[in-house]
């Protein structure tokens, strides 16, 4: 598991990367338990936190940017 302070040292790049990984890695995951292949369900919650806090840190990048455009200005 990958903490808010590994995906701020990210590049928006890698970022988007991480996103499309974990969504495979989870659709994968969510085929092998419904085939009965599963070993921790406790990952399924892992992957879903670990996509909000790579989609939160993209909207922080967002709001940031967008709130440093009209100052300088």
């Amino acid at each position: 598991m990958k903490n808010k302070k590994s995906f701020r040292e990210l590049t928006d790049a890698e970022l988007d990367n991480q996103v499309a990984e974990f969504k495979k890695e989870k659709f994968n995951f969510r085929a092998q338990s419904k085939a009965g292949q599963n070993e921790n369900p406790a990952k399924m919650k892992e992957l879903r936190r670990n996509i909000a806090r790579v989609l939160t840190e993209k909207r922080r990048r967002t709001l940031a940017a967008a709130s440093a455009a009209p100052a300088a200005n």
